[in-house]
C-alpha cells in the first residue's frame, strides 16, 4: 500500500510549532516581498518581524507564488519510514 506525505506552505500556521514534525508534515516557507527585499517566512523573517514591518509598507505588496515543488525535494526525512 502506498503512503501519503502531506506538504504545505508556511501559511498553514500550525497552532503548535512542533506539530508538523510530530505528524511528519513538510512545511515549505512562503516567500514574502517587502519593497525590493524577499524573505522566506519562518526562515529569513519571523511572524513578529513581519507584523512589525507591515505598517511601514501600508499593505503587503505581494506573496511570491512558488512553482510546483519537484517530489524529489520533498521526500520524508527518513526514507525508511
Amino acid at each position: 500500500m502506498s503512503r501519503v506525505h502531506i506538504i504545505t506552505d508556511s501559511t498553514a500556521h500550525f497552532p503548535d510549532p512542533t506539530l508538523p514534525d510530530r505528524l511528519g508534515v513538510t512545511v515549505v516557507p512562503q516567500s514574502i516581498q517587502f519593497g525590493r527585499q524577499t524573505y522566506r517566512e519562518g526562515v529569513d523573517i519571523s511572524a513578529e518581524e513581519f507584523f512589525r514591518r507591515l505598517p511601514h509598507y501600508g499593505a503587503l505588496r505581494r506573496f511570491i507564488r512558488r512553482p510546483p515543488i519537484p517530489s524529489a525535494n520533498c521526500t520524508p526525512r527518513n526514507s525508511a519510514e
